[in-house]
């Protein structure tokens, strides 16, 4: 009895032993390492587009790996100018004064260019280039006004450089004159055409009747366009009525009328009459101007009037 005891303890051991061995070839070498990880890789249509990996851990967790990002390093471009700007920074005129034609510009400054380029003046609505320029260094540049700007109405203008990589400077501001003033006078632009001489004494300029001596035109002269004086003497009859009629020369070479000037219109008394027509034509080149007269007894009229006229500097208005 004691045998078959012993017997049965045996094949027990045995059986135990032998699945155990079973057990043990069914697992994987790895299987006491706990964080062994499986990594699943979806196809390109489902894996994140930040290139993420998802994780399956051993507690049946999922988590989403990201990689690493990396800071984008900042790029600052710093823009130069291919050609500087130019900057005038003085100026001279010879002869001194205005610009008018013929003046030679001088400019100096800075980043005007190896290379002529031009000079340029500005007045409002018209401009012009000056000519024959002299492109001594990057920093002197002088040029003359062109015969073809006289005639451009007297203003302040502002004179610029411009390279020949067409870059402006800025404005440099000076006073030009493309026209000049004169004034109409006797014998120079102004001619009598009639003297009225229903007065008892009349001067008209030059001419004089009634009066011997033509006192006014021996202290005005020819310093005025037209003058004249008419005098009815105390104790006449009747109102003396008549007409000085004068005319201009036909303006030419750009040449108009600019103003009229009336230094003297004078009537003694409130009787008298002393008109001048017709209007004086502003622009026009020419004027053929009647002063109408009545004088009462004992009373008289006397006037005074200068033309002014103005056109291209250094021309004529004949």
């Amino acid at each position: 009895m004691k045998k078959l005891s012993l017997i049965v303890s045996f094949l027990f051991i045995l059986s135990l032993f032998s699945y155990s061995q079973s057990n043990t070839a069914e697992k994987p070498s790895n299987v006491n390492n706990l964080n062994h990880e499986i990594r699943i890789k979806t196809d390109d249509n489902n894996f994140p587009s930040d290139k993420s990996s998802i994780t399956k851990k051993r507690d049946n967790k999922y988590n989403l790996q990201r990689k690493p990002t990396v800071p984008k390093k900042k790029i600052v471009i710093v823009k130069k100018p291919l050609y500087a700007i130019p900057k005038i920074e003085g100026a001279l005129n010879v002869p001194l004064g205005p610009l008018r034609t013929g003046t030679r510009v001088f400019l100096k400054g800075k980043n005007f260019g190896k290379f002529k380029g031009s000079i340029e003046v500005f007045g409002g609505s018209w401009h012009f280039f000056l000519e024959n320029l002299t492109w001594e260094s990057g920093s002197k540049v002088n040029g003359y006004v062109p015969q073809s700007a006289n005639g451009y109405p007297n203003k302040n203008v502002v004179v610029k450089v411009k390279t020949s990589a067409n870059k402006f400077s800025n404005g440099w501001k000076m006073k030009y004159e493309g026209r000049e003033e004169k004034w109409l006078t006797i014998y120079h632009g102004v001619t009598l055409v009639k003297c009225g001489f229903d007065g008892n004494c009349n001067y008209c300029t030059y001419m004089s009747f009634g009066c011997g001596t033509n006192e006014m035109y021996k202290k005005y002269g020819d310093n005025y366009a037209f003058y004249g004086m008419h005098e009815n003497s105390w104790g006449a009859v009747g109102d003396d009525v008549g007409d000085d009629i004068y005319k201009t020369d036909h303006l030419k070479n750009g040449w108009k009328f600019k103003s009229l000037h009336k230094i003297e219109w004078y009537k003694s008394s409130g009787g008298e009459v002393l008109t001048l027509s017709p209007p004086f034509p502003v622009g026009g080149t020419y004027w053929e101007p009647k002063v109408h007269w009545k004088v009462t007894p004992n009373d008289k009229v006397r006037y005074r009037v200068k033309i002014k006229v103005e056109g291209p500097y250094g021309t004529n208005f004949r």
